[in-house]
């Protein structure tokens, strides 16, 4: 439920939703507002910027976020220290070739989502299955 600092303007210069919002509750609004929760394969595609790399990319905090690492510790909680967040949906696709083309990259679906170690999350990526 949001609280104070929070206006919305339903019909913005191009037809969107405008929500002029500051603090911890405009970070969560958009956050979300770039999700795409509607995807029959389960993943929820990241609809804002993309990395080079082909991952989400997040303002927040003064600085870029890695999409799926937001919405991770939105849901979940803070990625404890020395983890990174793997994901699981990129491993079960054999089809996927990888690479910045990689529609799991995009994926910040939290049940898609694991804190592992470096080693782990390295180990489990497709190019040393292939």
């Amino acid at each position: 439920m949001l609280t104070g600092n929070v206006s919305t303007q339903v019909v913005g210069m191009f037809g969107k939703l405008d929500i002029v919002a500051w603090g911890p509750e405009a970070t969560e609004i958009r956050l979300w507002m770039k999700v795409d929760r509607s995807s029959e394969s389960g993943c929820w595609p990241w609809k804002g910027g993309l990395s080079r790399y082909g991952y989400g990319c997040f303002w927040t905090g003064g600085r870029t976020a890695p999409a799926h690492r937001a919405v991770y510790e939105s849901v979940v909680g803070p990625v404890p220290p020395g983890l990174q967040i793997d994901h699981v949906c990129h491993n079960r696709d054999p089809k996927c070739v990888g690479g910045p083309q990689c529609l799991h990259r995009r994926c910040v679906n939290p049940a898609h989502l694991e804190a592992v170690t470096p080693r782990v999350n390295v180990t489990r990526g497709c190019w040393r299955t292939r």
